[in-house]
């Protein structure tokens, strides 16, 4: 959908930070860029670079983009990752990866339980990968998070020559090389480019940046026409993200009777619930919630005829293969940041006058995607279904 708009920034003063916490990392860098020596780094072709991100599945995915340019640029050097240990799916047994560290920060894991346990993963996880990063010996360190769920400090311990990141989520000073972000009508993958073009002739790759996720699918290459299912994946990391239930229902019904055979997938209790209700007494429809493994998954999707979902790490699977898909997103945040990246990929919304509001939990309406209609949508995925790829 064209016409996305560009409205107001998330930057406070430079930082991507909540005003709660603000004052107290502008006092901390300030301090850490007087006791902080500037190391002036040479820069040479490098051998291991180490690329950290620790957001979720949808984030891991949009980091892969980076991993053909280095590959390029570097075609001998291997490269590793530091993510959070619930996304080491997304990077298991992909043959361009060759380390894996995990780093699970307290205040990106979703898991049910006390802020105390996962304050005690978080530390656990932090002093292992410390310990497996310096035996390693990485040249180079990318941190691809702005924010303040970053790695920086760790990758500092680390005494890794060179870092690289964005100053916006604190603790800038501790790095070799940093860049200002600055409010761009651009995907999240061109940001991670940009970082990547500090290194040694990286600025002269000029290829469209692609995700490079590793499936074993045989139908990942295959003719999208072949098979007449539709992947809908109603739920998100994020409820306020969830479009309302009974248009999921609507809308599968009227897949089905245009002869489309329906896989509902989803992960957790709560989301098998859902998907059983838009399901229910539906012809032609499955419920595989809490039935696939990622792999799986993966493999339905990179299949499917289409994909439908909201703002997930579904869509962003479905761009990675070229599978047609609509992602139904929300004003949350930027779209044209964290829209998925691909040619067959799609993006419905309703725009408002707060949109986007880059409010956490968003609004208690949350019209940007409850006034999507289900006709609007559905027409959508005729046009899409009959078109030839």
């Amino acid at each position: 959908m064209e016409g996305i708009p560009l409205a107001a920034t998330p930057l406070n003063k430079g930082y991507l930070i909540n005003s709660n916490r603000y004052y107290l990392q502008v006092f901390i860098d300030k301090i850490l860029g007087v006791i902080t020596k500037e190391r002036q780094v040479e820069l040479r072709t490098p051998a291991r670079i180490l690329i950290s991100n620790s957001g979720h599945l949808g984030d891991i995915i949009i980091s892969t983009a980076l991993i053909p340019v280095l590959k390029d640029v570097y075609p001998n050097c291997k490269i590793g990752f530091l993510i959070g240990s619930w996304a080491h799916c997304v990077l298991e047994g992909h043959p361009d990866i060759s380390w894996i560290h995990h780093n699970d920060v307290r205040q990106l894991n979703r898991a049910q339980i006390n802020r105390f346990k996962k304050f005690s993963i978080h530390l656990k996880s932090w002093w292992h990968s410390l310990h497996e990063i310096r035996k390693l010996d990485y040249d180079i360190a990318i941190e691809l998070s702005p924010y303040f769920t970053n790695s920086i400090i760790l990758l500092k311990q680390a005494k890794i020559p060179t870092t690289i990141g964005y100053d916006s989520g604190g603790y800038g000073p501790l790095l070799t090389k940093r860049l200002n972000w600055q409010m761009r009508d651009q995907h999240i993958a061109e940001y991670h480019y940009a970082l990547a073009c500090l290194l040694p002739k990286v600025a002269d790759y000029h290829r469209p940046l692609h995700y490079h996720l590793h499936s074993n699918s045989q139908q990942s290459t295959g003719d999208k026409t072949a098979g007449k299912y539709i992947v809908v994946h109603p739920g998100a990391g994020e409820r306020n993200k969830e479009w309302d239930s009974l248009k999921w229902r609507q809308l599968v019904q009227k897949l089905a009777e245009n002869g489309y055979s329906v896989m509902l997938t989803g992960h957790g209790a709560r989301e098998y619930a859902i998907n059983e209700k838009i399901g229910l007494d539906v012809k032609n429809c499955q419920n595989l919630c809490n039935k696939l493994n990622w792999k799986e998954f993966v493999s339905l999707v990179a299949g499917a005829r289409l994909y439908i979902g909201v703002d997930s790490a579904g869509g962003h699977v479905a761009a990675s293969f070229d599978t047609p898909s609509i992602t139904l997103m929300t004003g949350i945040n930027n779209i044209q940041h964290w829209r998925p990246l691909g040619k067959n990929a799609r993006v419905i919304y309703k725009s408002d006058d707060c949109f986007p509001c880059y409010e956490a939990k968003g609004c208690d309406r949350m019209n940007c995607i409850m006034d999507i209609s289900i006709d609007d949508l559905f027409s959508e995925c005729l046009e899409i279904c009959n078109q030839s790829y």
